[in-house]
């Protein structure tokens, strides 16, 4: 019976999941940046651009990070970002990768903050990828949300 619980509770989750997604596109620009000895490199940068959600609307993202290389090899990205939406909200997400290369890459985007019907989001782990065309950067991100939050997100 125990086990016959837990099989509904995936498979009815399952049912009321519903996707939650932006394309985005920005430019990448450095601030500043640190070499060491050891071949280890810092770089902080800052990112603009602009992002589609699924649900139709849209939005100016403006970014700044920490960027970890060792010897050409990715070690690790941490980015806050602020998202301006055209119905006037806001939200913020923390992007984290670690490892990989340059030019393309995959992570986790979590929303830390938001305000209006993008509160449904907060603490929300979402999965990006990215990849890099010269200097512009194309992303797409992808968040797992219940029925009931998309509802609330499309009014």
């Amino acid at each position: 019976m125990k086990y016959l619980s837990i099989i509904l509770f995936i498979f009815s989750y399952n049912l009321f999941a519903e996707e939650f997604s932006w394309d985005s596109t920005s430019v990448i620009s450095k601030v500043h940046e640190t070499s060491l000895p050891n071949g280890e490199k810092h770089t902080s940068f800052k990112s603009n651009g602009g992002l589609s959600f699924s649900t139709g609307k849209y939005g100016i993202v403006s970014c700044s990070g920490l960027r970890t290389d060792k010897k050409e090899k990715l070690i690790e990205v941490r980015t806050i970002c602020t998202v301006e939406i055209n119905d006037g909200h806001r939200l913020w997400t923390e992007l984290r990768r670690d490892k990989g290369a340059s030019s393309a890459g995959v992570g986790n985007i979590v929303v830390v903050d938001a305000t209006g019907p993008y509160k449904e989001l907060i603490n929300k782990k979402c999965v990006y990828a990215f990849t890099r065309f010269n200097e512009m950067y194309f992303g797409r991100t992808k968040c797992s949300i219940e029925k009931y939050s998309l509802d609330i997100l499309v009014k």
